[in-house]
């Protein structure tokens, strides 16, 4: 008959080898001391020796900057783990094991496929959660996903306002409004890329241009933002070549067309 139990070096009790940590050097194969033997003589030492753990991982982190930059770089982007994370999320993640039997799965916001997320996507969502990040920070299985999104990026007050305009009790939002702004620059800039369209220049900070600025003149506010109403130019094309004439800097801050 085989013996599965052990008896503890250190409170003398015999107990299940479940309850006692793998050990290579061992006969056996597992440690002397069960694990609550072990677990209270690390917390007794860390508490008699706080100056000590102190100096020694001030001069660790001191020496090691790029060692520790590269972990959790490293670590951010590693699949995040069922038994660290599921408890944490809502329901409405719909979380399950992955069938490595390791990583978390959950669904995407936007398609609801299932997805492996990674470390920093859970934890920046758990934060939201725990109201200490502003915004949602859903999860999203790819950017497309994210873009497509009609909650991505907005706050509770801009999803209560979309609302209202659904329901018609205020008007849709006109070419004033920041966010249809900051979505049209974003639609253009995933159409067109990020060189400037006039000299070629890359790499470098882009606006985004209405071609036909007069748009909002001759018929509503859908044709000024249509996605075929927009290019990407650097900013030196954008004011010396674009911006002059009708379509001035002043003209168009006018109009509230820049953007």
């Amino acid at each position: 008959m085989i013996n599965n139990t052990k008896k503890c070096r250190k409170c003398k009790e015999v107990k299940d080898y479940s309850a006692f940590s793998k050990a290579k050097s061992m006969n056996d194969g597992y440690s002397g001391q069960c694990k609550k033997c072990a677990a209270d003589y690390s917390a007794e030492w860390r508490k008699n020796n706080k100056e000590k753990i102190t100096e020694y991982l001030v001069e660790y982190r001191t020496n090691n900057k790029e060692k520790i930059a590269e972990y959790l770089v490293e670590y951010r982007i590693s699949p995040a783990k069922y038994s660290s994370f599921s408890h944490q999320l809502t329901v409405d993640e719909d979380t399950r094991l992955a069938e490595d039997g390791i990583s978390l799965e959950l669904r995407c916001k936007y398609c609801q496929e299932y997805f492996i997320p990674t470390i920093s996507m859970v934890n920046s969502r758990i934060s939201a959660i725990n109201g200490k990040m502003s915004g949602e920070n859903n999860l999203y299985c790819s950017d497309k996903c994210k873009q497509s999104c009609v909650t991505f990026g907005k706050s509770p007050e801009q999803l209560m306002t979309q609302d209202q305009m659904r329901a018609g009790i205020i008007d849709e939002p006109t070419h004033r409004d920041p966010y249809i702004q900051s979505q049209f620059r974003q639609l253009i800039i995933d159409k067109h890329g990020t060189n400037c369209e006039l000299c070629g220049a890359i790499g470098i900070d882009v606006d985004v241009h209405h071609e036909n600025p007069l748009a909002s003149n001759c018929g509503t506010d859908i044709m000024l933002w249509d996605n075929d109403n927009g290019i990407v130019v650097c900013k030196k094309c954008h004011h010396q070549r674009l911006h002059v004439g009708e379509c001035s800097p002043t003209a168009l801050a006018n109009r509230k067309l820049i953007i």
